[in-house]
């Protein structure tokens, strides 16, 4: 984690020009343009920020995305600075969708996330914050319980399976990826998007 360069972002609503979600990355481009994917997609339905997003992109418009802080980043200075950075916009009084103080996001692929692990203190903390009422499946059956399937969809399963080869069929040793080895693109050292 040492000498990784960590930018902590707002994302601005273009109608009014005031901050509405505060975050951090590694790599300003690729984070914004997931922020815009995940809306489109309705990844996470019941997300503040990714509703305003919609909203916005339902009017032909899109966040402002502009640089606030950046650090070199030691050891989880990162996580101090973001939650510091929140609470210090919701004390100006910007309307903020973030969903609770900061510290808890973590990018998968994301080159802060690889070969580092979160402290025992941070574990606690993010357990906690989803147990019980704050688990959004507290109360609720899983998905799957008491499915039955009729025996035609059954048998649709089955036939969609039947010509299925997996990729490594009648392959021996260790398989690469292959995508092993490719580098991110560099960021451009830009203030704002």
């Amino acid at each position: 984690m040492n000498n990784i360069k960590i930018f902590f972002y707002a994302l601005i609503d273009p109608r009014t020009e005031k901050i509405r979600y505060i975050g951090r990355t590694n790599n300003i481009k690729y984070r914004f343009t997931k922020h815009i994917y995940y809306a489109k997609k309705n990844t996470y339905p019941n997300s503040h920020k990714d509703n305003w997003i919609r909203i916005l992109l339902s009017e032909g418009l899109k966040p402002k995305m502009k640089v606030i802080d950046e650090i070199i980043n030691e050891g989880d200075l990162y996580i101090t600075r973001e939650i510091e950075l929140i609470a210090k916009y919701k004390n100006e009084g910007c309307d903020l969708t973030n969903m609770d103080k900061g510290g808890t996001g973590w990018e998968f692929g994301n080159q802060i996330a690889k070969g580092n692990h979160h402290t025992e203190e941070h574990k606690k903390y993010m357990s906690e914050l989803h147990k019980g009422k704050n688990n959004p499946m507290y109360g609720k059956p899983s998905p799957l319980t008491g499915k039955k399937f009729t025996d035609e969809h059954r048998k649709k399963l089955s036939a969609a399976k039947k010509d299925f080869v997996p990729w490594n069929k009648g392959k021996t040793g260790l398989q690469v990826a292959w995508n092993k080895g490719l580098k991110q693109n560099k960021i451009r050292n830009e203030k704002c998007i």
